[in-house]
């Protein structure tokens, strides 16, 4: 491609108005039109399609011509060419990475989110719809954020106060590490007032919360349970998003409180979501509730996902109540994203040693269905190896299993 026909070109031609609206007219001339529908600037583009200056502005140029029904050249002198400068550098820069912006090109652009910074209210910057799964926002926000963040710019604390509340517009890891940046600015006190207010008065959504949570977790900010609740209870909330919520609660309140309060009421990917964040500290309380939660559920998806937990931690009721259900069945039950076969192979117990036997011996029927991809006589005899291992370190019992 021609180096004057580069996406750079297009970048450096936004900054000047006079001849950008100068390429525009000779447009214009070549069509040799007044008013241009959006099928005259598209059979112009096709002949150009190596050119993305002429890219570039064709492409605004069908834009508009779909809004207005054909479009002049007069359009471009009632532009605001600031506000252009925003949208069209926005647009490039986070859609290529070999743009370079001049010093001078940085200053421009700065000046501009100064003059605009004071019009937006941040505080209130989205509008939510369906439980927080879409939103608006308007462009100059997500500009005057992106540059702020991109340039280092610095705005007045009040600004940057309200920034805080500020949704996700790229990816969530680059969206928290800007936040945390803005954190930087401020002074500690008014951050921490300004989060805590924000988790009592306001329904948070998405990377917001995700960030809230982080930062009353990470300041170890207790008594916020009872505005974090709700979120942790909300069925249509994704998982994926409880993890910190989760941390948070068990933080707060403890693990018992959340086993007897609120294990009871989540649905089952919650529920699963805070047996596996809970760590070996509160191992016990997680087993007990299990233990008597895998005999009264009747989904098999639940029992063998409990059953797994209770083998992975070396506990005799959930090989006794596995092997219950397969001798039942006729068949190794599992699937790929329990893959309870594979966690036999983690016992070492001695006292699981009865119910590896009676699985290994039943997997070997000639009526019994084995997995196709994990094999439980393997399984077993990994576990019967575990144990004999852990049982020759403790020097007892070894006469039985030898």
């Amino acid at each position: 491609m021609n180096s004057q026909h580069s996406w750079q070109n297009y970048f450096d031609l936004v900054f000047n108005k006079n001849d950008y609206i100068k390429y525009v007219q000779k447009i214009f001339d070549d069509i040799n039109e007044k008013i241009l529908t959006v099928e005259m600037i598209r059979h112009y583009k096709r002949k150009y399609f190596m050119n993305n200056v002429i890219i570039g502005i064709t492409d605004i140029l069908i834009k508009q011509a779909k809004i207005r029904n054909g479009i002049s050249i007069k359009f471009f002198n009632t532009i605001d060419w600031n506000n252009f400068i925003l949208s069209e550098v926005y647009q490039l820069s986070t859609k290529n990475d070999d743009i370079k912006s001049s010093e001078e090109q940085k200053e421009i652009i700065s000046q501009i989110c100064y003059k605009n910074v004071n019009n937006i209210n941040f505080k209130d910057s989205f509008s939510y719809e369906n439980n927080g799964r879409t939103f608006t926002i308007t462009n100059m926000s997500i500009y005057l954020y992106h540059f702020m963040c991109l340039f280092k710019l610095r705005y007045q604390n009040e600004i940057l106060l309200d920034m805080l509340e500020f949704n996700r517009y790229n990816n969530t890891d680059d969206f928290i590490s800007n936040q945390n940046w803005i954190v930087s600015l401020l002074p500690k006190y008014k951050v921490k007032k300004r989060i805590i207010e924000n988790i009592q008065t306001k329904k948070l959504y998405s990377d917001t919360l995700q960030f809230h949570m982080y930062y009353i977790l990470n300041e170890r900010v207790k008594d916020l349970g009872q505005y974090v609740r709700p979120y942790l209870l909300d069925r249509k909330l994704d998982y994926y998003q409880k993890s910190i919520i989760i941390q948070y609660m068990i933080f707060d309140i403890g693990i018992e409180k959340i086993i007897e309060e609120y294990l009871p009421q989540v649905d089952f990917e919650t529920e699963k979501e805070i047996i596996r964040i809970s760590n070996e500290e509160y191992q016990r309380h997680i087993i007990a509730y299990i233990s008597k939660k895998v005999k009264r559920v009747r989904k098999i998806e639940k029992k063998l996902f409990y059953c797994k937990y209770l083998i992975f931690n070396n506990q005799l009721e959930g090989l006794k109540i596995y092997y219950s259900l397969i001798k039942k069945e006729m068949c190794a039950l599992d699937d790929d994203v329990t893959e309870i076969i594979n966690t036999i192979s983690h016992i070492s117990s001695i006292d699981c040693l009865k119910p590896i036997l009676d699985i290994y011996f039943l997997s070997y029927q000639a009526d019994f269905k084995n997995h196709k991809h994990r094999n439980p006589p393997n399984e077993c005899k990994n576990a019967l190896i575990n144990i004999a291992m852990s049982d020759i370190k403790k020097n007892s019992h070894s006469k039985t299993i030898t």
